[in-house]
């Protein structure tokens, strides 16, 4: 991620990203330690199913949503949860700030992909991924976040259902995240034209972020 770059984009568009995950997860830690009688933040971690090491790449990398670190940021959620008595809410709130999601179980994407039986040529040539990946998905192959967004955004689905595509697999677009903040920004003010996924992914290119795509 080239931070300057994105700082300048985010003031340019007047544009504040809320509090990121691990800053917010930092802010649950002294609670855990005075409930616990813990003497150190790696015990804190420990309590949570991870370590400094994975709360430092996650802090360095907070865009990334491999199934591993997406799982291992969800369990460290549930056990907050746990520990703090959070509500259902609070846990969610938590999770967006990670760009996830505990979902609705609705994983629409392959039925999605159903209605493109004989046109996977097409979908894949609109979405920039692959028809392999596109077989993939389809028969049950969990989706990337950057995938689920580009094919929802190049078969022109609204914010309401591209949030609920994103949810209903784990995931959400989040206003802590910079590059989830550029889609945002997009759905709201681009035209969402043939070149709608080119200029989000022309922004997302300049910052150093990942992608909409998998044809990289």
């Amino acid at each position: 991620m080239n931070y300057k770059v994105v700082n300048e984009w985010l003031k340019e568009h007047e544009i504040v990203m809320e509090e990121s995950f691990t800053d917010a997860l930092r802010s649950y830690a002294p609670m855990l330690k005075k409930n616990y009688s813990l003497g150190r933040l790696e015990d804190v971690y420990s309590m949570l199913g991870c370590n400094k090491t994975d709360v430092s790449r996650w802090e360095y990398h907070p865009y990334s949503t491999h199934a591993l670190v997406k799982n291992k940021k969800l369990a460290a959620v549930r056990k907050m949860g746990i520990y703090l008595g959070l509500n259902h809410e609070e846990a969610e709130k938590l999770a967006n700030r990670a760009g996830l999601s505990f979902g609705n179980g609705e994983k629409c994407l392959i039925s999605l992909l159903f209605s493109f039986e004989g046109k996977m040529g097409e979908l894949a040539a609109k979405s920039q991924i692959s028809e392999r990946m596109l077989q993939y998905y389809k028969n049950g192959m969990s989706p990337t976040k950057q995938a689920l967004l580009a094919i929802s955004i190049s078969q022109g689905l609204g914010v309401r259902d591209i949030e609920g595509l994103l949810m209903g697999h784990g995931f959400c677009l989040s206003k802590s995240l910079p590059n989830d903040l550029v889609v945002l920004w997009g759905l709201k003010e681009l035209e969402r034209d043939g070149l709608f996924l080119y200029k989000i992914n022309e922004i997302l290119l300049d910052m150093e972020l990942p992608l909409l795509m998998t044809r990289q």
